[in-house]
């Protein structure tokens, strides 16, 4: 996760976005990356404390010289950009797809310290719209491999 955080926060489309780990750190920002974090909500519909960061497999290669282990996963991202303007939802979905969109660049075909990223795959963006602004959260997963 640590590599995925340092590549994001590097990236040119993602400039001026809070971009953090597990916990979401920019509750108040009006666009912000966790990484770590699979976008579940608590019943206040704020993103939750407790959440899954990701998921793997490895399996142990016997062949070649050495042999050694391959590990593939998930890496789970939620971006969110929100406002206090509630008519403004059209604008908070646009801007979180370009979040995804500058995800998918930052880590599209990217290689970290012997770690692979493959770039985002599937995801899902929820909107929430109070008396107090609107929000539209994306979260997603970035695929990864990495040889041991």
């Amino acid at each position: 996760m640590a590599a995925l955080t340092t590549a994001l926060t590097g990236a040119s489309g993602l400039a001026g976005v809070t971009i953090s780990g597990n916990v979401a750190t920019a509750a108040a920002d009006p666009d912000f990356l966790v990484v770590g974090h699979d976008g579940s909500l608590d019943s206040t519909g704020a993103l939750s404390v407790v959440t899954e960061a990701g998921n793997f497999d490895s399996e142990f290669i016997t062949t070649g010289s050495p042999a050694g282990q391959l590990e593939t996963g998930n890496i789970n991202v939620t971006a969110v950009s929100q406002t206090g303007d509630t008519a403004d939802l059209p604008a908070r979905i646009s801007r979180v797809e370009a979040l995804y969109a500058a995800c998918d660049d930052a880590s599209t075909d990217l290689a970290v310290s012997g770690i692979v990223f493959d770039g985002p795959g599937a995801g899902r963006v929820v909107t929430r719209q109070t008396d107090q602004g609107c929000a539209a959260i994306c979260a997603f997963t970035v695929t990864y491999t990495a040889p041991w």
